[in-house]
């Protein structure tokens, strides 16, 4: 009776424990306000959406969001898990935005960047086979950006529109690398 009432606190508290995590985790992590609207996690379709995320400028920048997005929306299958491949049906992001800005020679993007070590080696590569995952669609709807410098007299915005990538498989690092030729 008690492990079922856990089981169902958990699961009817899932959003708001997520949404906590990832707000004071990431605050913790980047050194500036990181903030979700909602988190809407359905664990029998497989569906996880975050909705109005933004990760604030740190301090002694504009009080502008540093990035932002309306909507990130992954769908797994689940029958998939513990296959041979794990098949994610699709990854979706609305919106997203990127501010980069400058004082002087110094951006906001590596003000936050300065807060990780530096990799000095190359990673290790993990023993035992990697995962393979199957991405079916990733779509990246109404991407804008904007450039800001005390040095520019108006901000420079950039609306770089949608992108739509064909599906991908592979180990995680053949993804990054399919993912990110295309962008």
């Amino acid at each position: 009776l008690l492990v079922g009432a856990g089981l169902f606190y958990l699961v009817s508290n899932l959003d708001s424990m997520v949404k906590q995590g990832i707000e004071s985790n990431g605050t913790e992590a980047l050194g500036t306000a990181v903030r979700v609207d909602s988190v809407s996690i359905d664990l029998t379709a497989g569906v996880a959406t975050l909705s109005g995320f933004s990760i604030a400028n740190p301090e002694g920048f504009s009080n502008q969001d540093m990035v932002r997005f309306d909507e990130l929306s992954v769908a797994i299958d689940l029958g998939s898990i513990g296959s041979e491949v794990i098949r994610i049906s699709s990854i979706r992001t609305v919106n997203p935005y990127v501010l980069y800005e400058l004082q002087g020679t110094q951006a906001n993007i590596d003000v936050v960047r300065a807060r990780f070590p530096a990799q000095e080696t190359a990673a290790e590569p993990t023993p035992g086979p990697q995962p393979v995952i199957g991405i079916e669609a990733v779509t990246i709807s109404g991407i804008q950006g904007t450039l800001q410098s005390n040095l520019l007299s108006t901000p420079v915005n950039v609306n770089l529109g949608n992108i739509n990538l064909p599906p991908v498989e592979g180990t995680p690092p053949e993804l990054a690398r399919q993912i990110a030729r295309p962008l």
